[in-house]
């Protein structure tokens, strides 16, 4: 499951190939997440949280089966109205 997922070099990207249905990524310096993670359409659970994110993520908006998304611990200021609708 996880052969295909890979955190960059740099730690402040990541790229997942694989199709899972719960991600932890939390502590890793993370400042962004490659759009292709919404192809992950299985994906209940993501935990970004303690990372670098400054922007929410919009595009998790799209992750229908998302039942979970922490981002605590990140300098996001802010959150869309829309995120109530997940």
């Amino acid at each position: 499951m996880w052969e295909d997922f890979q955190i960059g070099k740099d730690h402040k990207t990541c790229h997942a190939q694989s199709i899972f249905d719960n991600s932890h990524l939390s502590e890793n310096q993370l400042e962004k997440l490659p759009s292709e993670i919404n192809s992950l359409k299985n994906l209940e659970s993501l935990s970004l949280d303690a990372n670098n994110f400054k922007e929410f993520p919009e595009f998790v908006m799209d992750l229908r089966n998302l039942e979970y998304l922490g981002l605590g611990w990140n300098q996001i200021s802010n959150i869309p109205e829309s995120i109530k609708k997940i």
